[in-house]
């Protein structure tokens, strides 16, 4: 009779998510320095301090190491982006802090090169573009419209297709800012912009969906 094989030892799996951690990371900071083209295998097998092999055991080549350190940053930015931003009734104050936190994700040097990095690799590869939206942009988009949802059913906002909502509200606090960042219009985005953008951005959205 078949038997299943014995659960891995707990000090060795912890070692090898560490592995898997450690690689990412490296390879994440090498993608938004040197973009796709300019990241090699052996580069990231190096600089995180495993073997080649070791690094190809866990991602068969580049794309599948692109895919997984964009995957991890859509998720962990998602996360924390919304954590706890339905726990009150204070809709303002809501909208406020995911506004000024989002567009600071948004316009982040950071977020700006994994954008300018998606985009040059999509044509070629559109299955990357759709793994970076789902993992960050459209997780995004999802957890405000249940937020959204919620405060609709509560007669804090008025009634309207939540995801909708979410996307016009996306919308209007990210105006132009980040096309002029993705084209290196300006070297940065002042902060005296990017707090009118949050407000009356807001405050727009609040007199749209006030409730009748």
């Amino acid at each position: 009779m078949d038997t299943a094989p014995p659960p891995e030892p707990r000090h060795l799996g912890k070692l090898r998510q560490g592995k898997v951690d450690r690689i990412l990371a490296t390879a994440e900071a090498h993608f938004m320095q040197f973009g796709f083209s300019g990241t090699t295998m052996d580069t990231v097998a190096r600089d995180a301090g495993v073997g080649k092999a070791t690094l190809y055991a866990h991602f068969a080549g580049k794309d599948a190491l692109f895919a997984a350190a964009i995957r991890q940053k859509g998720e962990r930015h998602s996360t924390d982006l919304l954590a706890n931003a339905d726990a009150t009734d204070d809709m303002p104050g809501v909208l406020l802090r995911f506004a000024h936190n989002f567009l600071e994700l948004l316009l982040s040097p950071d977020t700006i090169a994994a954008h300018r990095n998606v985009a040059a690799e999509a044509s070629r590869a559109p299955a990357l573009g759709r793994l970076f939206y789902e993992s960050g942009p459209a997780r995004i988009l999802d957890r405000l419209a249940s937020i959204l949802e919620r405060a609709m059913r509560r007669g804090l906002l008025r009634q309207g297709p939540p995801h909708l909502a979410a996307a016009q509200f996306i919308g209007v606090i990210r105006a132009d800012l980040q096309i002029r960042a993705m084209l290196g219009v300006v070297a940065t985005i002042p902060e005296a912009e990017r707090r009118e953008a949050v407000t009356e951005g807001v405050a727009m959205f609040l007199r749209a969906y006030a409730p009748a």
